[in-house]
């Protein structure tokens, strides 16, 4: 059998996880290079993840809050033209 598409039609008012901003922004930030729109996304995102700085008892950070560390590092110095999306942590 062929494989078939499947479309869906997203809500832009509706509630949506955080992981669907979270990838949104990430795939403007690897293949866009899109920093601005991507950290907008983060900081939405970030207001929506279950983990809160200072709301969640040994919370510091979140996926999201780190993502935006990373978006305004290569905002300030991007990557090489030939950059594959692949950043490389050098701390945990």
């Amino acid at each position: 059998e062929a494989a078939e598409a499947i479309l869906e039609t997203i809500d832009a008012g509706a509630h949506l996880p955080w992981e669907y901003w979270h990838a949104r922004a990430s795939v403007r930030m690897a293949l866009h290079w899109d920093w601005a729109g991507a950290e907008a996304i983060f900081r939405r995102s970030s207001t929506l993840e279950p983990n809160q700085p200072g709301k969640s008892a040994g919370v510091s950070s979140n996926p999201s809050l780190v993502f935006l560390d990373i978006t305004a590092h290569y905002a300030a110095h991007p990557p090489p033209n030939d950059w594959d999306g692949v950043y490389v942590m050098k701390e945990k």
